[in-house]
């Protein structure tokens, strides 16, 4: 659904912060930014004019597509998604393609569904299932290359023994956003030939989806949608692949060759270089649109860029949050970090027991429900002025990753699935990471690490 483009938008100005309402200066900024963007759009012909307005309208029929079978919690997601699959369709007159990162905390999180969803709108999709070097730059190397979904990365980097026997896999995606970058293979001739080599080209647009973060060299590179499970709450259509397939073809797609795209597009300051590479192709789409697009278009690319990473490493997540469910009982509106800690520490049972001797600290516990969008608040309560945890911030994580098993939102949940089939995904509320922890540096470090101050 488009929405006002005068409409006051939570825009994060800085890389790692949690999103925010904009200042006055930010809205400026963004503004002019959004001006010169539609600049080029006073100078178009009359065909150009049009060609532009049916890039609108397929825009917003690829956004309406999708939303009958994903709920995604905003415009930032929707709006990134139906940009990238036009860009699909415009690689031709692109130098740069972002890779498109799906990832999840945990599994029924809806990720090889969204593939499903790509399948049929993307240009000459090629759906596969941990592929090997090799296949990436034999596939990208035909003209014109493949759409690439691939499920289940998680089953390539999950490790870092499989990291390093995938390493490969790794260098074509690091390498294959740009144009004209190739692989070289040395391929032996017949008895008296010479060898020779053949350069294979490794661009072309790629959707990755797996359980977890994805390397911070790959994420680094592309667009993240982090996807999460769907509340009971949350009704979407179920997904039929016959009938989706003839949705999607029903979608009119316009003159591709027609679309007045500029070279390149003003890119939010927010971003970083290679943030800004990865959204430049979408910008310069949703330029090439018009509309409400230049300036939803930005906004999404800094919301979504600044997005903290789930670090789920270690699967303690969900079983973390059941334990403080318990420990709040039925009633209990907060708990103080320590008391807290000494309940969860209580547990002779708890992965965390014995972590690094002495049990999971307050930067520990600080560290694992971050990406829950849960941190503790120093309050003053009948304790003192001390830090908190609030049931209030607690109640949705609950629902969505640990659910009570007698509750009726299980229970429904239960009933759903039996009768719909598995989850769909919507896409995770931006965490709140103060101190200014940057994206990669947040994945790369690790629970309990002393060097983390509790906020």
């Amino acid at each position: 659904m488009l929405t006002d483009p005068d409409a006051r938008h939570d825009y994060p100005s800085e890389p790692g912060m949690l999103s925010r309402p904009m200042t006055e200066a930010e809205r400026l900024r963004l503004a002019q930014k959004t001006a010169d963007a539609s600049e080029p759009a006073l100078r178009l012909t009359e065909a150009e004019r049009e060609a532009a307005s049916r890039l609108r309208d397929y825009l917003g029929a690829v956004e309406e597509y999708v939303g009958r079978f994903v709920r995604l919690p905003s415009e930032h997601e929707s709006a990134a998604v139906a940009l990238w699959v036009a860009h699909t369709w415009l690689l031709d007159r692109a130098d740069v393609s972002p890779l498109l990162c799906l990832q999840s905390a945990e599994k029924r999180s809806g990720k090889t569904l969204l593939l499903d969803i790509l399948n049929g709108l993307v240009r000459k999709p090629e759906r596969m299932l941990t592929p090997s070097g090799a296949v990436l730059y034999t596939l990208l190397g035909e003209t014109p290359p493949p759409t690439l979904l691939i499920d289940e990365v998680d089953a390539i980097f999950g490790s870092r023994r499989q990291a390093e026997q995938n390493e490969d896999v790794r260098a074509v995606l690091n390498a294959g956003n740009r144009r004209g970058v190739t692989v070289a293979r040395v391929l032996i001739g017949q008895k008296g030939k010479p060898r020779t080599v053949e350069r294979f080209s490794v661009f072309g647009p790629k959707a990755l989806a797996g359980i977890g973060a994805m390397p911070d060299t790959v994420t680094d590179r592309g667009v993240v949608l982090w996807l999460k499970r769907r509340l009971p709450s949350e009704h979407i259509e179920r997904f039929r692949y016959r009938k989706a397939q003839a949705l999607a073809d029903a979608i009119e797609r316009p003159d591709w060759s027609a679309i007045p795209l500029q070279e390149e597009a003003s890119v939010p300051d927010a971003l970083h270089d290679r943030q800004a590479d990865a959204w430049e192709p979408l910008l310069i789409v949703a330029d090439a649109a018009g509309g409400p697009w230049p300036e939803r278009a930005r906004v999404a690319a800094v919301a979504l860029a600044t997005e903290a990473a789930l670090d789920e490493e270690d699967r303690t997540g969900p079983r973390l949050l059941a334990d403080i469910r318990e420990h709040f009982g039925p009633s209990r509106q907060y708990m103080t970090t320590a008391l807290l800690l000494e309940a969860l520490n209580g547990d002779p049972d708890a992965p965390w027991r014995d972590w690094y001797g002495s049990g999971l600290t307050a930067q520990g516990l600080g560290r694992l429900l971050t990406p829950y969008g849960i941190r503790s608040k120093r309050s003053r309560v009948p304790e003192g002025n001390v830090r908190c945890y609030f049931r209030q911030d607690l109640e949705e994580p609950w629902k969505r990753y640990a659910p009570a098993s007698d509750s009726p939102e299980q229970t429904e949940q239960v009933e759903q699935v039996e009768r719909n089939g598995p989850d769909v995904p919507t896409v995770p509320d931006v965490p709140t990471v103060e101190g200014q922890v940057g994206l990669m540096e947040y994945i790369a470090e690790r629970a309990n690490d002393d060097s983390w101050d509790e906020p």
